[in-house]
């Protein structure tokens, strides 16, 4: 009996074609990828002082949503430095400052609890999008004042945030260290500082 090509490309071509639709099924294309990314960054001067207003995206994995809803918080740090660029020497941070976010689910009461770990504040919410919308918005930060550093140099401010894997409990740190799943975390993005 006498096989043809064609139907030997047909074998193999069906058992494809249907892990390419169930790997389409599986993941939607309008599913958010897990992680963090910077939108914008918006530095003004407004009454001697420098203000940080910055919106992120932030998308949390399946992982780390199981975790915060059995009862482990989940911590966001957001670093802003300020540095001055140097063309011979290392860039020299001249100012560094960081939010720290602290996100916790109540079960009882199904209520998401974000706490700012540098000021005190709690906000409570009902649901985790309106949570991430949150930690994904700073609006009137304060930085620094202006004038404080000499006048006429290359100044520019960084800023990056993270969910810091440090801050898990111990027993779940080995694993959080291993697995994608764990490593949200945006690139650092820089702007010039006028």
């Amino acid at each position: 009996m006498r096989v043809s090509r064609k139907a030997d490309f047909y074998q193999f071509l069906h058992p494809l074609a249907l892990a390419v639709c169930l790997a389409l099924i599986a993941y939607p294309s309008d599913a958010a990828i897990p992680g963090i990314e910077i939108d914008y960054v918006n530095c003004d001067l407004s009454e001697g002082f420098y203000f940080l207003d910055a919106h992120m995206s932030v998308e949390l994995s399946e992982e780390s949503k199981k975790a915060l809803i059995h009862g482990i918080p989940l911590r966001f740090d957001i670093e802003i430095k300020i540095i001055e660029k140097r063309d011979w020497l290392w860039n020299k941070t001249i100012f560094s400052n960081m939010i720290i976010y602290r996100l916790s689910y109540q079960p009882l009461t199904n209520y998401y609890i974000v706490t700012n770990i540098s000021n005190g504040r709690r906000q409570q919410f009902f649901n985790l999008d309106e949570v991430l919308d949150y930690l994904g918005n700073i609006e009137n930060h304060k930085l620094y004042e202006f004038g404080r550093f000499p006048l006429n140099r290359n100044y520019a401010g960084l800023l990056r945030a993270r969910l810091n894997i440090k801050a898990l409990p111990t027993p779940l740190k080995p694993l959080a260290y291993i697995s994608s799943q764990w490593h949200l975390a945006s690139q650092w993005v820089e702007w010039r500082l006028e």
